[in-house]
């Protein structure tokens, strides 16, 4: 059980009044808030292009959840370096995916450090009556 949502509830009934702050949430723990994580402000990497959160919905009918984006951008770039090496050797994969400088997946720009690892920029969400709402910048 996920302890943050308690925690901001009590916050709320003894009258402590202070800024919220979290990394990803995902809509079960904020809806398990009843509300106490209103104003609260936290970074997440959920950030699928609404095409691909659109198509994900209707194939499992269910939303996409915190990973699901970037799990799905992973496995294509796996594919893209295995078609283009032709081959499964985990040296010549490494290799290809070690050149790649950016990837525009379907979570966003991945961008490749040269060393296996892909980054991208969170965003910030506040949440407004219950709902997350992305801030800008």
């Amino acid at each position: 059980m996920n302890s943050g949502p308690i925690a901001a509830k009590r916050m709320k009934e003894v009258g402590v009044n202070l800024p919220l702050y979290s990394l990803s949430l995902d809509k079960n723990i904020i809806a398990s808030a009843n509300g106490a994580y209103d104003g609260l402000v936290y970074l997440t990497f959920l950030t699928p292009k609404t095409g691909f959160e659109k198509r994900y919905k209707e194939n499992f009918g269910v939303d996409i959840d915190i990973g699901g984006d970037s799990a799905y951008d992973a496995v294509m770039l796996l594919a893209e370096a295995m078609k283009e090496t032709r081959s499964t050797d985990t040296e010549k994969i490494q290799e290809y995916l070690n050149g790649i400088k950016s990837y525009d997946g379907v979570s966003g720009k991945l961008v490749s450090d040269g060393k296996g690892g892909f980054t991208k920029e969170p965003i910030t969400m506040e949440i407004n009556n219950g709902e997350p709402i992305k801030l800008e910048k």
